[in-house]
């Protein structure tokens, strides 16, 4: 054929080819990949659960708590936390008994309550609390810290005629300080304790006038059993 003025002999137009055009995927290939983000989906959220730590619920400070505060129920509150096993074996569940517990630094509202945290306070509300005035060198180089226990020892008289005996055991230190400024007053220290009866106070009292006290820190005790811990820590996990 020649071409003519209109592309081909004759006025006929040259005729056209329609390509095949691209199907969409049939019912079959759209649910094997419904089934395949399925599984990639559930495989992602089984990691996820498996490298989650158990939620449990745990005791925080329901509020600021100083030094040598004895706790009560009204100091704490419950927290749903996730801890590492480690951390967890040192905190104490919802279900422990912690208050009679006596704090040996501050602890923030909101803070976990943690096993080296708190000391036995045997005592109660019915106790006394005085002070006593002592030399540094003569009460552990003034090292003591609120929550500790001390024996006080006092000292009459002095030489073959002097005598010895122990005041105090187990007292509570309730606060220590050590006030003044001046050079004389760096090696004076004034520790305030808890005291259970009435004649240890007269006893405190009596070796304060005429004796010489020595202060010898004893060996701690957990008022806070931690044991209910790890029996809580399991039945108080949630999802």
């Amino acid at each position: 054929r020649v071409p003519g003025t209109n592309g081909w002999r004759g006025g006929r137009s040259r005729p056209r080819t329609v390509g095949r055009g691209v199907g969409l995927p049939s019912g079959r290939a759209a649910l094997g990949a419904l089934l395949v983000m399925a599984s990639v989906v559930g495989l992602y959220n089984a990691s996820v659960r498996a490298g989650a730590r158990p939620r449990t619920t745990f005791l925080v400070a329901a509020r600021d708590l100083p030094p040598g505060h004895i706790i009560t129920a009204a100091d704490l509150r419950p927290a749903v936390l996730e801890l590492t096993p480690t951390l967890a074996g040192r905190a104490f569940g919802a279900g422990s008994r912690v208050a009679g517990a006596t704090t040996l630094g501050p602890l923030a509202a909101g803070e976990l309550v943690q096993a080296g945290a708190l000391v036995r306070s045997e005592g109660g509300a019915g106790n006394r609390e005085l002070s006593i005035p002592i030399d540094a060198a003569r009460a552990v180089a003034g090292t003591l810290r609120s929550g500790e226990r001390i024996d006080l020892i006092v000292t009459y008289g002095a030489g073959s005629s002097g005598t010895t005996e122990v005041v105090l055991r187990q007292a509570l230190v309730i606060d220590v300080s050590r006030p003044g400024t001046g050079l004389a007053s760096k090696a004076a220290m004034v520790i305030t304790l808890s005291v259970p009866t009435e004649a240890d106070t007269v006893a405190v009292a009596r070796a304060l006038g005429t004796g010489e006290l020595l202060v010898v820190r004893a060996p701690a005790s957990w008022a806070a059993d931690p044991s209910p811990v790890a029996a809580e820590r399991n039945p108080a996990s949630t999802p």
